[in-house]
């Protein structure tokens, strides 16, 4: 093989490496007050783990603040 063939190839492996362990995660966060209703329409947010751990935690500190509750559904 040639040197740019060999370039090719190794960008294309690295391309698909780097798609196969770069997926993205997705949840979905709602937020309620202390009556039940709804302050935070149930949102999702996609992304890598920190993203994600973002939402949550944006989610969590929402319902603190407010005296209320908050549930995340992670996607598959």
């Amino acid at each position: 093989m040639k040197n740019s063939t060999k370039s090719i190839v190794l960008a294309v492996i690295t391309a698909l490496f780097t798609s196969l362990y770069s997926c993205k995660k997705c949840t979905t966060c709602e937020v309620k007050d202390s009556n039940g209703n709804v302050i935070q329409a149930a949102a999702e947010t996609c992304g890598n783990s920190t993203d994600i751990d973002d939402a949550k935690s944006d989610a969590k500190n929402t319902s603190i603040l407010i005296g209320g509750t908050y549930s995340c559904t992670d996607d598959q």
